[in-house]
């Protein structure tokens, strides 16, 4: 089996520079679920939110749906004014020429598939939600 090498970059200040205020994304992630009654400790340092998404999951999985549509709705309306970083165009040309496939992974919820090319979603804490080849 023939296994093609793969470059993932997580999109955000990588390969491109977007706007994306993931504290403001964290804090509406809390909001939302003390508002939906998930008992949130209060604690001196802020929470992230693949933390709360972790907890969520875990404890009232049926908020998990409208809890990720914060994170994507952020996501989508930062995209509209994202741009990319300097010399991303040129480094991901240099890696094709060098037999690199490339990806890209965020956080959206886009169905993926990489033909023999995988992602290992359980590696990390942060999950891959989406993963796209370009060509």
């Amino acid at each position: 089996m023939k296994v093609a090498a793969v470059c993932v970059f997580d999109l955000d200040h990588t390969l491109v520079s977007s706007p994306l205020d993931l504290q403001l994304v964290a804090r509406e992630m809390e909001g939302f679920a003390r508002r939906s009654g998930f008992p949130l400790l209060e604690r001196e340092l802020p929470w992230y939110g693949a933390e709360i998404l972790e907890l969520v999951r875990a404890n009232l999985p049926q908020l998990e749906n409208d809890l990720m549509a914060i994170p994507v709705t952020f996501e989508h309306k930062a995209m509209q004014e994202a741009v990319l970083e300097p010399f991303a165009k040129e480094m991901l040309q240099q890696l094709r020429m060098l037999g690199y496939a490339t990806a890209q992974c965020g956080q959206t919820t886009i169905p993926w598939s990489l033909n023999s090319c995988w992602a290992d979603s359980k590696s990390s804490r942060y999950s891959i939600l989406s993963l796209s080849v370009i060509r």
